[in-house]
């Protein structure tokens, strides 16, 4: 969310549509396995074993509530937002439909 303050800069002059991005890769782990990882505020490495049911559930947890904040910022901000999620064949539909709705709702 560091990027945050930049759109709202860009978001005073400009017309800003949030595009994210969603795979299901990205919000469920590995069953079993070790896995090897980077803090990105502290830059520190650990690893972690994934055979523990509780890393998965603060997992869940946390990639929930970076959504979620995310969703809230982007309101507090009034910045259109559109999630796509990598597994559909096509975006073609839900961008349509995401922009007939903007038209809509800005007339």
């Amino acid at each position: 969310t560091h990027f945050l303050s930049s759109l709202k800069l860009m978001h005073q002059k400009h017309d800003c549509i949030a595009v994210v991005l969603r795979d299901l890769r990205d919000r469920n782990l590995p069953q079993q396995g070790l896995w090897e990882f980077k803090d990105p505020e502290t830059g520190e490495m650990g690893i972690i074993d994934l055979s523990q049911k509780v890393h998965h559930k603060l997992f869940q947890h946390y990639t929930t509530q970076y959504e979620t904040d995310l969703t809230e910022q982007l309101k507090k901000l009034s910045i259109d937002r559109i999630y796509l999620d990598t597994q559909l064949s096509s975006v073609v539909q839900p961008l349509i439909s995401f922009f007939q709705t903007r038209h809509r709702r800005h007339r």
